[in-house]
C-alpha cells in the first residue's frame, strides 16, 4: 500500500489500506496506520471530506495520533484555503503587483495550499517571511511549517523548503 501511494497509485494503495485496516485485527498501530494511509490517498485525490470521514471512523481517543498528523494538516490548509475564497489568477496579479506586500503573499500561498500547490505556497510563504519576517505574529512563518507538515518530515519539497527557511531566517 505504502509502495502504490508513493508511485502515484491512490486507487490501488486505497484498496490495500482498506484491506490491511480490515486485517489488522488487535493491532492498533497499524489499523492507524492503515487508515492514515487511506486518509492520504483521499486528499491525494482531492476528497477532503472523504478523508475527514475516514479519520473520523478512528476511535476518537485516536484521531489526534501522530499517524493522522500530515492529513489534518493538509486538511487545515484545505480549509483556509476554502475560507479565503481566493481565486488563484487574481491573488497572483495582487501579488504581483505588490511583491512587497506580506499579506498578498500569504494569501496567494494560502490559496495554492489548498488548491495542491504546495511548490507554489512555499515559494510564496518564503517572500512572505523575506518582505518582513514578523508581519502578523510571524503568520507566513507558521503556515509555511503546516505545509512541512502536511507534505511530511521525508518530504522533498518539505526537505528543500526547510532549507531555504533555515537561509532566509539566519542570513
Amino acid at each position: 500500500a505504502d509502495d502504490a501511494a508513493a508511485q502515484g497509485q491512490a486507487a490501488q494503495a486505497s484498496e490495500l489500506y482498506a484491506a490491511v485496516a480490515q486485517a489488522a485485527g488487535d493491532d492498533e498501530a497499524i489499523f492507524l496506520r492503515a487508515l492514515a494511509g487511506l486518509a492520504k490517498c483521499r486528499m491525494a485525490t482531492g476528497d477532503a471530506e472523504g478523508a475527514r470521514a475516514v479519520i473520523e471512523s478512528a476511535p476518537e481517543d485516536k484521531r489526534n495520533d501522530p499517524a493522522f498528523a500530515s492529513v489534518l494538516a493538509a486538511l487545515e490548509l484545505a480549509a483556509g484555503a476554502g475560507a479565503g475564497g481566493g481565486d488563484v489568477a487574481a491573488l497572483k496579479t495582487a501579488a504581483a503587483a505588490s511583491p512587497n506586500d506580506p499579506q498578498a503573499r500569504f494569501d496567494l500561498a494560502e490559496a495554492l495550499a489548498g488548491s495542491g500547490d504546495m511548490e507554489g505556497a512555499i515559494d510564496e510563504l518564503l517572500a512572505s517571511i523575506t518582505a518582513e519576517r514578523e508581519w502578523n505574529e510571524s503568520a507566513a512563518r507558521l503556515k509555511l511549517l503546516q505545509v512541512f507538515e502536511a507534505l511530511g518530515p521525508a518530504h522533498p519539497l518539505a526537505l528543500r523548503g526547510r532549507r531555504r527557511l533555515s537561509s532566509v531566517l539566519f542570513s
